[in-house]
């Protein structure tokens, strides 16, 4: 995995850019008694990853710093999943849909792990 200059090189970053930016247009469609339990929610952990990615770039000084900002990356986009499973479930996401958007959020927690399993590689730069 090569080493980016900048948080915006990473691919872990695109992408979480990017679906959160779905997750933002489709859950602008949810009914509006679903917007304070479910869209909210949502868009608030989907959108949290790629500011965390950004946080976590800011602390490479500290590997420590680093890795548990990464943690918390990684762990607001299983939370995204569980709330894209919530959705599903209540049939506000259709089986395809959900398993784009579950493939997509799966791919960002791997990369997230391969990152947190080589932070060295990422803190230690001359």
């Amino acid at each position: 995995m090569a080493t980016s200059y900048s948080f915006r090189d990473s691919e872990v970053y695109q992408r979480a850019q990017v679906q959160s930016q779905r997750i933002c247009e489709w859950s602008r469609q949810l009914p509006e008694e679903e917007q304070p339990s479910l869209g909210a929610p949502v868009r608030e952990a989907a959108g949290a990853v790629a500011a965390l990615i950004a946080e976590a770039w800011g602390a490479r000084h500290c590997e420590q710093a680093f890795q548990e900002t990464l943690a918390k990356a990684h762990a607001k986009a299983k939370k995204t999943q569980a709330l894209l499973d919530r959705a599903w479930m209540h049939s506000h996401l259709g089986d395809e849909q959900h398993r784009l958007f579950d493939e997509a959020w799966g791919r960002i927690c791997t990369l997230l792990r391969r990152i947190m399993r080589c932070t060295h590689s990422f803190c230690h730069l001359n």
